[in-house]
């Protein structure tokens, strides 16, 4: 998410529809209930919501929703795909995302 264009001009993610797209394309609950076998749920904030500071009713909530991402797009199919880099700790999940991601 560059919303700021550090990464360049040309990058898909400096565009606000693209990364709102982004969002809706993503469906996080299944994540969290694949990826962690029931024991954490999806939320909508930046930043977990017990941290310090963080306000869950100030966050914006994109429930997963394909045809909305599309719509943002203005496609009516499928477009070249973003590579994305995840990141995550514990390294132990890696091959668990990998498939989760891929499938």
């Amino acid at each position: 998410m560059d919303g700021a264009g550090r990464t360049g001009a040309d990058n898909p993610m400096t565009k606000q529809k693209v990364r709102e797209a982004m969002f809706y394309a993503i469906d996080r609950a299944t994540m969290a209930k694949q990826l962690m076998q029931g024991g954490s749920h999806a939320i909508d904030t930046p930043c977990y919501p017990t941290q310090f500071g963080c306000d869950e009713s100030a966050a914006m909530k994109y429930p997963y929703d394909p045809a909305k991402a599309k719509q943002l797009l203005g496609v009516q199919q499928p477009v070249r795909p973003i590579v994305l880099y995840i990141f995550l700790f514990p390294f132990a999940m890696a091959s668990d995302i990998n498939d989760m991601v891929r499938g």
